[in-house]
């Protein structure tokens, strides 16, 4: 596993101390803490506890108050709405919460979800036509919208109202009449909310302007917690609160669908958490989408019937088993030819025929593989549709400011991306994109780092110290899972490959024995042996068997001992 090993920096023992006493929690979990730059009471109190209370005013961002009058008109005037939201798990969520909340305050609401092949990334001419087609009076955009000033003009040519709510970079001028909800361009407290958590502060500017129950609303915190881990936000600040609060909603949802999809993937009854929902749910809802039409996804959440909800998430889960084939195929093409691109320092990968939909998975499966800030480009009738993926050293969204006048469109951030290429362009693409990451990135930055937060031993890992490592949770970007490092461990008994992939063996440490399992990394078995003594890097897992739990190590790579 060719990681750097970047080891943890030293932290003042007597603020550990202090910490530690004050909190009643381990030194080395007060340790993470204040290596994630949570070292005044105030902060780890807030982070330890996150409460719904520490929630910003919705009204703190710029065009709320504008756009809840907007919306609470059009339903007191028994107008049309529209919500079109992107294809997506966040733009679908996003979508479900604002049906559900509008419904229930009696508005006339549909929704629109724009394909993917057919029409693209953002609000559409055919989502304003069909605005048009069935008298709509007022669109309500959901993580999309921030760079569709043509279609946003074309709707208000036909006396069409817009409110864009949206969490991505502009590109072109919005009119200034038109509310814009998106916290990159005002002065709200936390800019990181996923295009869903921003429909939740619309949800709950409307609800607070009609002084309704937020307490009500606060059950959709599960679709929240599903869109804010899906779509790889910060889980920080507020989308800390959605997550720690939204998984506690999923485990007794009130949303038939939330209800199905735990149902169908065989995780009814058990403890969730930020793997659940990225790897387990968020699939199955994002394969519709990518394969088909995102609007039956929209139809699961706000179904209140149960039995449809099931049906539809069995579809939904035959879809993402279709989706994984047809992503091992692509990433398998993708991986021969990125073979070939030695001495690359920006990989473009471009196919005749790759599923659009699939291709910014396969991305991020390549990106993590080669360690290569990653563009696929899919060919079909004569257009280039290219999706990327980044590593955290480089700016995917500001390389691609540079090649503009190559594309014939494009959007995205710092991690990930979209465009249209003609494909006569391709070639030069290639190159540029190339020559600017040569020019942004260290050659010793082309290598995947380790992280570790702490450097322990396996005979301080006890019932004790799993919970106290939970209250870290939930995991994900910049909160990732604490990885640790233990040194001079030895292979005990002999390392049994499993499915021909995973690596399971046991490490002592003195007189402790401890499970260790390396996944996907059957290439250990010919590094390590019986007696060997090695270093290890890892996360500590908590497995469930039977109603009885085992700490295992999640081992990520592994050094012999020097």
């Amino acid at each position: 596993m060719s990681n750097k090993w970047i080891k943890p920096t030293p932290v003042d023992a007597t603020l550990v101390d202090s910490v530690a006493k004050k909190f009643k929690i381990s030194s080395t979990i007060t340790e993470i803490l204040i290596r994630r730059g949570y070292a005044t009471g105030e902060k780890i109190h807030d982070f330890l506890h996150p409460v719904v209370k520490n929630l910003h005013d919705p009204f703190l961002m710029r065009d709320m108050e504008k756009a809840v009058e907007r919306v609470t008109r059009a339903v007191k005037n028994k107008e049309k709405i529209l919500i079109y939201g992107d294809y997506d798990v966040d733009g679908v969520t996003g979508v479900s919460l604002l049906i559900r909340l509008l419904k229930q305050i009696g508005a006339d609401v549909c929704y629109y979800i724009p394909h993917r092949r057919k029409e693209g990334y953002g609000l559409s001419l055919e989502g304003v036509r069909y605005a048009v087609e069935y008298y709509v009076n007022l669109i309500i955009t959901v993580d999309c919208g921030s760079g569709s000033a043509g279609a946003v003009e074309e709707a208000l040519k036909h006396h069409i109202d817009v409110v864009v709510t949206d969490h991505h970079e502009v590109r072109g001028e919005l009119p200034r009449s038109v509310p814009f909800l998106n916290p990159l361009f005002d002065d709200y407290p936390f800019k990181y909310l996923s295009g869903c958590g921003i429909a939740f502060k619309f949800a709950q500017g409307i609800v607070k302007k009609l002084g309704l129950s937020e307490k009500e609303l606060f059950w959709e915190f599960d679709l929240v917690a599903l869109s804010t881990v899906c779509d790889v936000v910060p889980l920080t600040g507020e989308n800390r609160i959605f997550v720690k609060h939204g998984i506690r909603c999923i485990r007794k949802s009130r949303n038939e669908g939330i209800r199905a999809l735990l149902e169908v993937s065989g995780l009814k009854g058990r403890d969730i958490d930020t793997y659940h929902l990225g790897f387990m749910l968020g699939p199955r809802v994002n394969a519709q989408g990518r394969l088909k039409d995102a609007r039956l996804a929209v139809q699961l959440f706000v179904t209140e019937d149960g039995e449809e909800a099931v049906q539809i998430a069995r579809k939904l889960s035959t879809e993402n088993q279709k989706r994984m084939e047809i992503e091992k195929r692509i990433v398998d093409e993708a991986t021969l030819l990125a073979e070939r691109m030695e001495g690359k320092y920006g990989f473009v990968i471009d196919s005749k025929n790759w599923h659009p939909g699939i291709i910014g998975i396969a991305a991020s499966r390549i990106a993590e593989r080669f360690y290569r800030p990653t563009v696929l480009i899919s060919v079909i009738d004569g257009i280039g549709k290219g999706s990327g993926r980044s590593i955290p050293e480089f700016h995917l969204y500001n390389a691609l400011k540079e090649c503009e006048e190559m594309f014939l469109s494009f959007g995205g951030h710092k991690h990930a991306c979209g465009i249209t290429i003609a494909p006569a362009n391709i070639e030069k693409f290639k190159e540029n994109f190339n020559n600017i990451a040569k020019r942004e990135l260290e050659k010793e930055e082309l290598v995947s780092k380790l992280h570790i937060d702490a450097v322990i031993s396996p005979e301080d890992i006890n019932p004790q110290f799993v919970k106290e490592l939970s209250l870290l949770t939930p995991y994900g970007l910049t909160n990732p899972t604490p990885i640790f490092l233990s040194q001079k461990l030895q292979v005990v008994g002999y390392p049994n490959l499993i499915k021909n992939q995973h690596l399971k063996f046991n490490l002592r440490a003195k007189d402790k024995i401890i499970k260790a399992i390396a996944f996907r990394n059957k290439q250990l078995n010919e590094l390590i042996s019986t007696n060997s003594i090695v270093d290890v890097v890892y996360q500590v897992m908590e497995q469930q068997y039977n109603n009885r739990r085992n700490i295992e190590l999640n081992i990520k790579d592994v050094k012999l001992s020097s």
